[in-house]
């Protein structure tokens, strides 16, 4: 079934609501779970506040996360809520492990739930369910997404990319659009954070190993006539693959308005967030992108140096 997409959000007020999660993503940007990080979350009464306060404020979208979103027993009344106060789009980023259930999904649609970002990292289920550490993710996924869309969800997917699963991005399009008829996904590349930060060495991949696969996925988008504004390509430098800059999202200063609130803080506007954590190296200078550009992410380039990132000239863009 064909969803449709729910009216573009102007501003996407994203509440990570707890770390508590059923995966255990080796590269994940969230702190390892220890038994202090897990009992931070953001309680109802709190997120309620946090909700009309938002709206109040002008925000037309709000996206929970988490963690995994599914796992918290008030998400239907988080919806429903969502939904009273006025927001257009309601969206949520889940493994869809629990969505597997179709009794959940329908409830979930009935609250509100307009939308939702499902986490498939791989076109198989060895890869995925090994990076996951969660035997069976990849089947209940795809489950997950086939009773979201029969409730009326709009489904978009995340691939996040590793070492493990750089390659398989070509299979991965194909996936999306031959299997799963989903057109709308984010090819996201690794924050070297939290989870990562740890796994660096095992999950790591520099760019100039990934963007070949992701060519190679693209020149199948062109093939199929499909070359347009998604898939969006997230934390990658527009330098490190500079013909494929118009999809590429969170790398611009001209990028603001959506806020990020997390248990225990107020909330904050994400492109500033996501600017504090990067810099510039010495041939930034020379890139006709750098009046705008936000830079590289230290932590990236404190592993693997700024070889990967050359000056981009006049017409190497697409």
């Amino acid at each position: 079934m064909r969803t449709a997409s729910p009216p573009p959000a102007r501003r996407t007020y994203e509440m990570l609501l707890s770390y508590d999660c059923n995966a255990k993503c080796a590269f994940c940007y969230n702190p390892p779970l220890t038994k202090e990080v897990l009992a931070q979350s953001i309680p109802f009464a709190r997120a309620a506040a946090k909700l009309a306060k938002a709206r109040a404020e002008g925000y037309d979208g709000v996206w929970f996360t988490g963690g995994d979103p599914t796992l918290r027993p008030d998400l239907s009344k988080l919806l429903l809520l969502s939904r009273k106060l006025g927001f257009r789009r309601i969206q949520i980023g889940t493994n869809a492990v629990r969505l597997s259930s179709e009794a959940y999904a329908s409830r979930l649609a009935a609250a509100g739930l307009n939308y939702a970002r499902v986490s498939l990292h791989a076109a198989t289920p060895e890869v995925h369910d090994r990076l996951l550490a969660l035997p069976g993710a990849f089947d209940k996924a795809l489950r997950g997404i086939e009773n979201l869309r029969a409730s009326g969800v709009y489904v978009g997917l995340n691939f996040v990319v590793t070492r493990d699963n750089a390659a398989e991005l070509p299979a991965f399009f194909a996936l999306c659009l031959d299997r799963l008829g989903v057109r709308d996904f984010d090819v996201i590349f690794l924050h070297h954070r939290g989870m990562m930060d740890l796994h660096g060495d095992e999950l790591g991949v520099r760019y100039s190993e990934a963007v070949p696969h992701l060519r190679a996925a693209w020149r199948l988008l062109e093939k199929r006539g499909l070359r347009r504004r998604t898939p969006t390509l997230v934390n990658l430098p527009p330098c490190a693959a500079p013909e494929l800059e118009p999809w590429i999202a969170d790398w611009s200063s001209e990028e603001t308005g959506d806020a990020l609130s997390r248990p225990g803080a107020s909330a904050v506007d994400l492109m500033a967030m996501k600017g504090a954590q990067k810099t510039k190296g010495p041939g930034c200078a020379s890139c006709v992108l750098e009046p705008r550009c936000l830079g590289f992410e230290r932590e990236y380039a404190a592993r693997y140096g700024d070889a990967d990132f050359k000056p981009v000239r006049e017409g190497a863009r697409a």
